[in-house]
């Protein structure tokens, strides 16, 4: 379905549309409220809470690796287009917009950290995946300098305070 719709979509559809939200305080108030009766601990719901927020900030030109359960490769993708929210779509209306390449689909050895539905790739992914689609997978060249000012910052200081009012980017600049 999804290379049909050249898609990758997720569920989570107690949510609505993720565009609602003005901040990630807003968002993740909301996610804790709708998912509080799973039985889930706060730090586990914040923890699924940040993997569709991830999901939400994908942009066009990032890359993602599908997988099915923890030894096998499907493809990879790029995003074309971000974020949409599709209510036809059941049962999963969160969805970005991804040119699909299955050339590198394969079994690979057991992956025990693929615990998540969204998670970061790994180098060691990263490496299984190397080369298939012809283009070596590896980080973004272009680096914002306000990152290499934070990181120097971190490796002088150990730590980093990011300060400013609600909706400013300081969540979203510390997680990059």
């Amino acid at each position: 379905q999804f290379l049909e719709k050249k898609i990758c979509a997720v569920g989570w559809v107690e949510m609505g549309d993720l565009t609602k939200f003005t901040s990630y305080e807003e968002y993740l108030d909301a996610f804790q409220q709708a998912y509080a009766d799973g039985g889930k601990s706060s730090s586990a719901l914040k923890a699924k809470a940040s993997e569709l927020w991830r999901f939400y900030e994908l942009k066009t030109g990032d890359r993602i690796v599908a997988n099915k359960g923890k030894s096998e490769i499907l493809g990879l993708g790029e995003v074309v287009e971000p974020y949409s929210y599709d209510p036809e779509n059941e049962p999963y209306h969160h969805q970005v917009r991804v040119k699909w390449d299955q050339s590198c689909a394969m079994s690979v050895p057991f992956q025990g950290g693929w615990n998540r539905t969204i998670d970061k790739v790994t180098s060691e992914v990263r490496d299984l995946v190397k080369g298939h689609d012809g283009t070596e997978v590896t980080e973004p060249p272009d680096i914002d300098p306000l990152y290499l000012k934070m990181e120097k910052a971190l490796n002088s200081k150990g730590q980093l305070i990011l300060q400013g009012p609600p909706g400013t980017g300081k969540t979203f600049h510390a997680r990059r």
